[in-house]
């Protein structure tokens, strides 16, 4: 794609090349409209100046128009997701618009093209079910110019992925348990389709694998859903060796596991220790509180519309680079 010039903004805008020269060094007094639009126009046309100067210089407040685009189950999962990002975006000029679609019915390529014809410049996926070929034809067939992130793992990105470390929370309780003296351990998978669940699962018994001591007795396969936490219980009840603590590769499972272990007369965490994963705020207030791996949505966020900013503004070419926001361990009462 050929570097844009100061003609192509003079005709994309309808002023004068000397004009839009004066506005991009910084030396304009021309009017407000004027500036922002030969500075919108720059930046759509990929033209490289330096959008922290003009901002400061001119008080310059334009908005960059992206789309969230998720499948949405309703949940306290997606409302600390969208709050996560909406508090980024607050602290940017970005707006983000959220949008729900049912990728079994509802085209992603032709979504996104519905949405790029709306003025979207760039679009954030988390779209649990996607699969890689069809990233692949999301970048075969949207120009190259246009914005494509996503914030869920993905085994082999082709789009730019910013995503948390799920390996290292898995290895991250682990640890916590070994500390703790629990060695026969336990975990609760979430669905093998999901990248993030194998990385959860895997980090957890890489550490468990590289001390002697520690053995994994026991496991149940879920889906993320509230209801497999109780039936990960009935299967743990019905067990002829039981671990000393689980593992829950999120919260949901583990604060349904965690129910019906107290309506059973299990102590948590003298007799069993549970620790979930996302820290969504529920782990504060059950009884006992939830240990859980801490996700910050915010961090998720702020880095996404950087890796944006970085492209919009800047000369970026998107390549597949993956950024792991780290995680760290809420310790509470479970465990």
């Amino acid at each position: 794609m050929n570097k844009a010039t100061l003609q192509d903004i003079s005709e994309y805008t309808g002023l004068s090349i000397s004009t839009v020269s004066r506005i991009l060094r910084g030396e304009s007094g021309s009017n407000s409209d004027n500036v922002e639009k030969t500075i919108n126009a720059a930046i759509k046309l990929k033209y490289p100046f330096n959008f922290t100067y003009l901002k400061n210089k001119y008080q310059f407040s334009s908005r960059t128009r992206i789309a969230l685009i998720t499948t949405l189950f309703p949940s306290e999962f997606y409302a600390t997701l969208f709050a996560g990002i909406s508090q980024a975006s607050e602290e940017t000029n970005f707006d983000v618009s959220y949008h729900h679609i049912n990728p079994d019915k509802t085209d992603v390529l032709e979504y996104i093209k519905v949405l790029m014809a709306n003025e979207i410049e760039g679009v954030i996926l988390f779209l649990p079910m996607m699969s890689e070929p069809e990233y692949e034809r999301l970048l075969e067939n949207l120009p190259s110019d246009f914005i494509l992130i996503s914030v869920l793992p993905i085994q082999n990105p082709s789009v730019d992925t910013i995503t948390f470390d799920s390996y290292g929370g898995g290895y991250l309780v682990a640890q916590h348990f070994y500390q703790k003296g629990y060695h026969n351990v336990g975990i609760v998978n979430g669905p093998f389709e999901r990248t993030e669940s194998l990385l959860r699962r895997n980090g957890y018994q890489d550490y468990i694998s590289k001390h002697a001591e520690m053995d994994l007795v026991w496991s149940y396969n879920g889906s993320f859903e509230f209801k497999d936490g109780a039936d990960a219980f009935d299967h743990y009840l019905n067990s002829d060796k039981k671990p000393r603590a689980i593992f829950f590769a999120n919260d949901m499972m583990c604060v349904s596991f965690l129910s019906k272990s107290l309506e059973h007369g299990i102590k948590i965490p003298e007799e069993l220790a549970l620790v979930g994963f996302d820290d969504l705020p529920i782990c504060q207030y059950v009884q006992p509180t939830l240990t859980s791996v801490r996700t910050d949505y915010s961090s998720l966020g702020r880095k996404a519309l950087d890796v944006l900013k970085s492209k919009l503004y800047g000369d970026e070419q998107r390549g597949g680079l993956q950024s792991l926001i780290p995680v760290t361990l809420s310790k509470r009462k479970s465990s």
